[in-house]
């Protein structure tokens, strides 16, 4: 069998879509990602049980939220993106809730953990997918050969 010409066009034979196995700067979101829905998760437990607990655990997601939407961003994974996007956002949207409505602790906990608990059950469905997603790069093939999803094998403009 001759040597494949790397700068052939593709043939009919490419035509499938290749897997390739995550680059080690995506792992780093992956963790990100996961570690996001961990502190989720202990915020909505530490709510159910002290609602005063969302004073240390609100700047805490907001944190993780900013870096994973900025090593999202500089991936170009929008949905990601807008994860770490959203928990900024609910985290202001919650301290919006009780400073405007001026809740008191007791007034705040059951509207709070209520919000909590379903952003949690949002996140855990946007985390399994991102994470499913992010397990491999498909890189469906063109006309042009592989398609500008790939970082690595852009076409020449």
């Amino acid at each position: 069998m001759p040597a494949r010409n790397p700068y052939a066009p593709p043939t009919a034979e490419l035509d499938q879509a290749i897997l390739a196995p995550v680059p080690p700067k995506r792992k780093w979101l992956q963790w990100l990602i996961t570690l996001q829905f961990v502190v989720i998760f202990f915020a909505a437990g530490f709510a159910a049980v002290d609602i005063r607990s969302i004073v240390a655990s609100g700047p805490i997601f907001s944190l993780v939220g900013i870096i994973i939407a900025v090593f999202a961003a500089r991936h170009r994974n929008r949905v990601a993106c807008l994860y770490g996007i959203s928990a900024v956002a609910f985290a202001f949207f919650v301290f919006a809730l009780i400073f405007f409505n001026d809740w008191m602790p007791i007034a705040a906990s059951t509207p709070v953990l209520t919000l909590i608990l379903i952003y949690g059950f949002a996140a855990l469905a946007v985390t399994l997918f991102l994470l499913l997603n992010q397990s491999s790069i498909v890189r469906m093939k063109t006309g042009l050969g592989i398609s500008g999803n790939d970082e690595h094998h852009r076409p020449a403009t």
